[in-house]
């Protein structure tokens, strides 16, 4: 689902009652970012950082929350399915407005509001199935006069999954190994709304932003493309006693990009490396 589209879809949250007036106007000016859908076991110190830093409750007993999302407003577009989730979090509270256009379902567009609460390990949950409300309590979910008997796991994987994929997401965000690129539109003739409503974060690994960098359409920028380089990423431990609080602890050392940050494309797009 394009950029374009997911800002009409938006619409339909206010709607279905799944979304306020204040949060509609918030999710069409927020940041939007392009990633694949990639779950994957984690290595050891991905896991160890995935504690540590980002997500709650994954060995405490507490509610499994996220800890330092990179804006407490924004939205995550999947690029291998036709999925996004608008994420609202602040200090206690994430609630996730998710479109699911026929991946769960197959043919079927699945609207759905989940609230995860820090203090809390129950979800609320709302959903509604090309438009019509979901009744989901208990194991039987019914839809009008349709209805599905589902597993527990099955019922709990599809409640969850958008604070998992979440998980996943900031791991790729936060860790060495990917780099973020703000890409925005050919600005010349266009208005403030409709360069705002193409803008986005692409979250992709450094061997696809070095081919992008290869491909921009400048010819006159040749030397600087050849003196462009990474400096390699890695997690590092911090081990000096001058860390009195955080010795011990995994810290990520980002990809650096050395050389030009910024550059147009032959799609004529700007693309910046961005530190979030």
């Amino acid at each position: 689902m394009n950029l374009i589209r997911q800002r009409e879809d938006l619409k339909l949250g206010l709607k279905y009652n799944l979304l306020t007036k204040w949060q509609l106007e918030q999710a069409l000016n927020c940041p939007v970012f392009l990633v694949q859908c990639a779950p994957r076991t984690m290595t050891d110190q991905e896991y160890e950082f995935l504690k540590q830093e980002l997500m709650g409750g994954l060995e405490d007993g507490d509610a499994y929350f996220p800890k330092h999302p990179p804006y407490s407003i924004f939205r995550i577009s999947y690029t291998n399915v036709k999925v996004y989730e608008q994420w609202f979090i602040d200090g206690d509270n994430a609630l996730c407005f998710r479109c699911d256009y026929g991946f769960s379902m197959a043919g079927k567009t699945i609207h759905s509001l989940h609230h995860h609460t820090k203090k809390s390990k129950k979800v609320h949950f709302w959903a509604a199935l090309e438009g019509v409300p979901v009744d989901a309590s208990g194991n039987v979910w019914s839809v009008g006069n349709m209805k599905v008997e589902l597993s527990q796991e099955t019922i709990s994987e599809f409640i969850n999954s958008p604070l998992h994929w979440l998980a996943f997401f900031m791991l790729d965000v936060m860790t060495p190994k990917n780099i973020v690129l703000k890409v925005t539109p050919q600005a010349k003739g266009r208005s403030v709304e409709w360069i705002k409503a193409r803008e986005h974060y692409l979250v992709i690994g450094r061997k696809l932003a070095v081919n992008l960098r290869e491909r921009k359409s400048n010819p006159t920028d040749h030397e600087l493309k050849r003196a462009a380089h990474w400096r390699i990423a890695h997690f590092r431990r911090l081990m000096s006693d001058k860390f009195k609080h955080k010795r011990g602890m995994l810290v990520p050392v980002k990809e650096t990009w050395v050389g030009p940050d910024q550059w147009v494309g032959s799609d004529c797009k700007t693309y910046k490396v961005v530190d979030i």
